[in-house]
């Protein structure tokens, strides 16, 4: 089963995600904040990581740059799903790593989780 941990302050969201990801055959943990998903990473050891840019505690740009600082997480595959796709804030997502940068106004929660569960990698 893939791990997939979900950081996304909107609690709708997270669980249309979560419904989405789950009918895919996933085990979702989520996490409402920056500092929360960083911990829980590293805890939990997820598959792939589905983040949003703008979060509390801590902007998930500063996530994510963590997360590819630490030799525990660094491997680890991210998503950014985020509604602020103007701008860099795409380029700067790629540049620090994420595998995709994926619009909240152009992907569905379904296609979210096809896109997802695509790219987590074989075990």
């Amino acid at each position: 089963m893939k791990r997939i941990l979900l950081i996304e302050d909107n609690e709708n969201l997270r669980k249309l995600y979560q419904t989405e990801l789950e009918l895919l055959g996933a085990e979702v943990h989520q996490a409402a904040d920056g500092k929360q998903g960083l911990n829980l990473a590293k805890v939990k050891k997820p598959d792939l990581i589905i983040m949003d840019v703008i979060l509390p505690e801590k902007i998930g740009l500063n996530v994510l740059k963590e997360l590819k600082e630490d030799e525990h997480t660094r491997t680890i595959p991210v998503i950014i799903v985020s509604n602020y796709d103007q701008g860099d804030n795409p380029k700067k997502a790629l540049d620090l790593g994420a595998v995709k940068f994926l619009s909240k106004q152009q992907y569905t929660p379904e296609q979210v989780a096809k896109e997802a569960m695509s790219a987590v990698p074989t075990r």
